[in-house]
């Protein structure tokens, strides 16, 4: 989660953040192929968690807006490396 909280202040909030834990955890034990988590505002959903391709197991971050930005594609690698060194 702390990967998540700077970029995604919502996520400060303890329920939300243990909602979004547990379903990644869940994600993590039963992988879906249809999983997808919102991380920003439920209205936007600009910013979802789905399966990674290669590993559906373990999750991505993944910018849904019509046009990504530079800054949007730049928040997309810097997490996604993050959540790719975490323990499987």
């Amino acid at each position: 989660m702390r990967t998540l909280v700077d970029d995604f202040p919502s996520l400060v909030n303890a329920i939300t953040a243990d909602i979004v834990r547990d379903a990644v955890e869940r994600q993590h034990r039963q992988p879906e192929p249809t999983f997808e988590c919102i991380v920003d505002h439920p209205m936007l959903a600009h910013w979802k968690l789905v399966p990674r391709r290669d590993e559906p197991s373990r999750v991505r971050l993944a910018c849904l807006r019509l046009h990504l930005t530079t800054d949007d594609h730049g928040r997309e690698q810097r997490i996604n490396q993050v959540l790719d060194k975490l323990p499987a």
